[in-house]
């Protein structure tokens, strides 16, 4: 009852939200509330029945949130070349927040700008190509506007002709 007083007084505080972000959070709140649906089973043997409350199926949910965070991880690894890895947060500056705020399409260019930069470092030091993944989160832990980018980088990149080259953390060669 709280947390829906607590989220009725935010949206009220935070009259720009838009109605995705809205939809979103309602989810979260309902899940596995029976009042918004669910499954009952029954067993033909012994007349026993159970109920289950349907999720929400939200990504910012913290139980569903999490399913889907590992199901991506998983299927992430199957991918990803059998090197070290490093993982790297790119953020923005608090002054330049307000920007991302009015013009969501900075997102993107945040984005090209994290995984162009890695690229060329590896190009101009190494004439290699590594392998990236960006994964944008737009908030921070308290819902704040947080802009920054996760990265997961290869050690290293692949030649023009196809060879490895392993790379430290600090781009110098290892041998």
């Amino acid at each position: 009852m709280l947390l829906a007083q607590n989220w009725e007084r935010f949206k009220v505080m935070n009259p720009n939200l838009s109605q995705y972000k809205i939809d979103e959070v309602e989810k979260m709140l309902h899940c596995r509330d029976p009042k918004y649906g669910f499954l009952t089973y029954k067993c033909s043997k012994c007349d026993t029945t159970k109920t289950v409350p349907l999720a929400c199926k939200s990504r910012i949910c913290p139980q569903c949130g999490k399913k889907h965070a590992d199901q991506w991880a998983a299927e992430l690894v199957n991918r990803l070349f059998a090197v070290p890895h490093r993982h790297m947060v790119f953020t923005m500056p608090e002054e330049l927040r307000a920007l991302f705020e009015a013009d969501q399409s900075l997102f993107k260019v945040l984005m090209d700008a994290v995984s162009n930069t890695m690229q060329q470092l590896l190009k101009d030091k190494h004439r290699a190509v590594p392998g990236i993944v960006c994964v944008l989160h737009p908030y921070g832990e308290e819902l704040n506007l947080n802009p920054h980018v996760h990265v997961l980088l290869t050690e290293g990149g692949l030649t023009k002709g196809g060879e490895w080259v392993s790379v430290s953390f600090l781009g110098i060669v290892r041998k």
